[in-house]
């Protein structure tokens, strides 16, 4: 068992001032005790001693330090030289052994403030660590770090500036914690640093590294995920199974499987570099009406149908208040033929984000939910005095008109908007810059038609997703 030497370094005749005291208003004083210093450390020395001076602050109207040594020899001193400087001089270690102790400054009504002191021994310097390295999954979390050595010196370098994660070295050199956060959709970071132990001439370093890695959740369609890959790495290997590919390029990773409509799940593993290991799963089942869509694990949508002509989406988010072009925004050059889908055209176009707010959203939603192709629904109509549809039939009005109430009910398991509330723009538009909506406010059995609205109206904005080559 560890013997510790106590003494008090100073005896003092300090005038205190309780904090209960109050001040002319009647308020309780704050006391406040602060140091510029929170650890000192020593190099062992050979034939002179060191000293260290800390400059402590209160107004708490004096204070005192309290010394605790490890062992029975007293190899450093702590002297009060004024109101506001402790000087600490250590002894030379001859030993082959780390010395450790600390000060504790004290002042009435102030919470006390340690001073971790620390010397290293007569020795090679010596380092160890609990582990060299830290794995943790798309949740994230923390985890303590132990080190072993008999330098005083102990310091982390060369620590890359990243928001996933953070690393601190506790103040008596004895551990450091790596805190990485929660990823918000798989993630795949790896970053290193340097633990060094000692000084120039006499020390050992370890290199640490952190990794986030989380398994990548592909639906049974086998639709791709594409993660950031960390700098350095440049080789990818794919699993033994022929259903998992996985490509890496321009530093990023995509991975993508066959279908598996109908199968049961399966899994397999990707490496990138060396040794960054990604678990891949695969689900299997089928798709119907009302179905919660899912991409990486998360929800994005719900399922209108899957049938000969591919499998269609109803995403869970919509925008209000969007205008489908500014006033700035010419349609006319879009225009092949009156109400011909223009998303593509429009995309080519000098700031069409801008110009055109309604189909912003649909590439808002790409990036949100990593799958591209999310769309504003195809133009709608029917003749209003013969009733006669000249168009539609197999567009997304068609096809969510069939199954409504089954997507109806999947957004109200999901708590997302229903899609019922007003007029969503569609993608077409006529030559008098007139865009079109589906009005389902007042057509809730969607039995109308699709209505041309002035493109400066602000109307709903709602993108479905086609996965038109999963035919069923």
């Amino acid at each position: 068992m560890k013997k510790w030497f106590l003494y008090l370094c100073l005896v003092v005749a300090p005038v205190f001032f309780a904090c209960s005291d109050d001040d002319e208003e009647g308020e309780d004083e704050k006391f406040v005790l602060t140091v510029d210093k929170e650890k000192l450390e020593f190099e062992a020395g050979e034939t002179e001693s060191f000293m260290e001076r800390i400059r402590i602050t209160t107004n708490a109207g004096d204070w005192t330090a309290v010394a605790e040594i490890e062992g029975e020899n007293k190899w450093f001193t702590a002297t009060k030289k004024d109101h506001q400087l402790l000087e600490v001089v250590t002894s030379v270690n001859t030993s082959l052994e780390k010395r450790e102790g600390k000060i504790l400054i004290k002042a009435e009504g102030c919470q006390d403030k340690e001073i971790a002191v620390l010397q290293s021994a007569a020795a090679e310097a010596t380092l160890e660590l609990s582990k060299e390295n830290s794995v943790f999954g798309r949740e994230g979390g923390e985890e303590n770090i132990v080190i072993t050595s008999n330098q005083a010196n102990i310091r982390l370098e060369d620590i890359e500036e990243a928001e996933w994660f953070s690393v601190e070295l506790a103040a008596d050199n004895k551990s450091f914690k790596v805190k990485v956060k929660e990823a918000a959709e798989s993630a795949m970071f790896m970053t290193k640093f340097k633990v060094i132990a000692g000084t120039e001439g006499n020390q050992k370093e370890i290199e640490f590294t952190v990794k986030q890695v989380d398994a990548v959740v592909l639906n049974a369609t086998g639709y791709r995920v594409i993660l950031d890959v960390p700098d350095g790495l440049s080789t990818v290997k794919s699993g033994d199974e022929s259903w998992c590919t996985a490509k890496l390029e321009n530093g990023k990773l995509s991975i993508e499987a066959s279908g598996n409509v109908g199968g049961s799940g399966r899994n397999t593993t990707v490496i990138v570099g060396e040794d960054l290991v990604i678990n891949v799963e695969q689900e299997g089942g089928e798709f119907n009406p009302g179905d919660v869509f899912k991409h990486n694990g998360v929800a994005v949508g719900i399922v209108v149908c899957h049938d000969e002509d591919g499998l269609l989406i109803l995403g869970l988010k919509e925008k209000e208040d969007v205008k489908f072009c500014v006033a700035e925004a010419t349609a006319k050059p879009f225009c092949v033929k009156v109400k011909d889908p223009i998303y593509a055209a429009v995309r080519e176009s000098e700031n069409w984000k801008e110009n055109f707010p309604a189909f912003a959203f649909c590439a808002e939603m790409d990036e949100e939910t990593g799958m591209e192709g999310w769309h504003l629904p195809s133009y709608f109509y029917s003749d209003m005095w013969s009733g006669t549809i000249t168009a539609g039939k197999g567009t997304e009005w068609h096809k969510t008109k069939v199954n409504y109430k089954a997507v109806q009910a999947g957004l109200e398991r999901e708590e997302a908007p229903k899609y019922n509330k007003n007029a969503y723009w569609c993608d077409g538009i006529d030559l008098d810059g007139w865009g079109f909506a589906w009005d389902l406010e007042h057509n809730q059995d969607m039995g109308g038609f699709a209505v041309n609205k002035p493109s400066s109206d602000s109307k709903v904005a709602r993108c479905f997703w086609w996965m038109r080559d999963l035919k069923k």
